[in-house]
């Protein structure tokens, strides 16, 4: 029985992604230059990050036996120096292998990536509702976010009122993974606030940074772009615990256009 990705194989190619087969023993596979570059150029003309790497292995009928890996995650391993010359004029290629522990090496350097964030992701990226449905589950919510980040963003309208609910006897509020992506992708890896990039990037890849909400959720503040932001760690604990946390949300909201709704509004900051 093939995999869900071998059976889309069509539809992968189709959108504009890269299904690959890696060998079930050693995990390798390899990548040429030449068609990610015709890949990525289509996705800049469509207006979406990509190409999205879909990568399987043989022999395996386990429907999540198989890694939705976007092109940002994979910007460490695909670099010239890792897809040197080959003799006899061969095309220069990337060869690369998935270890155990869902890590994604290059063979030629010492590059790795964990790409066990992204195993399992539906294959119809994006344009699968229910990854746009709201949810209060943490680790779902940054799963479902990552998912969003590898296809094309639309403006999502959000929500003005936020539902509350109680997961694990506390109370939190369900959260729109469609602005989380969006805010996240418009920062474009640097934060709003110090406009620093972000300090690291985490284990799939990605840069590190933490979306934060001008208006608190709990202070009646919507789950909208035009009350996100996404910020460096030290910023975010600025804006919740420092002295001059309110200066500086007001600071802010002067200078990220999208939060002009947020002006004259009474920030609530955490003490």
């Amino acid at each position: 029985m093939a995999s869900r990705a071998e059976q889309s194989r069509l539809v992968i190619e189709k959108r504009g992604d890269l299904p690959k087969r890696a060998n079930a023993a050693s995990g390798w596979f390899a990548v040429f230059p030449a068609k990610w570059k015709r890949l990525q150029v289509r996705a800049a003309r469509e207006g979406r990050d990509g190409p999205c790497l879909v990568l399987y292995r043989t022999n395996t009928g386990d429907d999540q036996d198989h890694y939705v890996v976007p092109a940002s995650a994979l910007a460490p391993l695909l670099t010239k120096a890792t897809a040197p010359p080959r003799p006899n004029g061969k095309k220069p290629r990337w060869e690369l292998q998935l270890l155990e522990g869902d890590v994604l090496r290059v063979t030629h350097g010492d590059a790795r990536v964990n790409v066990a964030a992204f195993r399992g992701l539906p294959l119809d990226g994006a344009q699968d509702g229910n990854l746009r449905k709201p949810t209060a589950d943490m680790a779902e919510l940054e799963r479902r976010t990552h998912a969003l980040l590898a296809g094309p963003l639309p403006v999502p309208r959000g929500s003005e009122h936020p539902r509350r609910v109680v997961v694990g006897g506390q109370p939190a509020y369900e959260r729109l993974p469609e602005v989380r992506a969006w805010v996240l992708k418009h920062a474009d890896r640097r934060c709003e606030l110090c406009g620093l990039d972000a300090p690291f990037v985490d284990e799939a890849g990605r840069p590190f940074l933490e979306v934060h909400h001008v208006r608190r959720l709990a202070d009646g503040g919507p789950d909208r772009i035009d009350n996100a932001v996404a910020l460096c760690p030290n910023c975010h604990r600025r804006l919740h615990h420092a002295a001059d946390a309110a200066a500086r949300t007001a600071k802010l909201v002067e200078t990220v256009s999208r939060l002009a709704s947020a002006r004259g509004r009474r920030q609530t900051v955490r003490r």
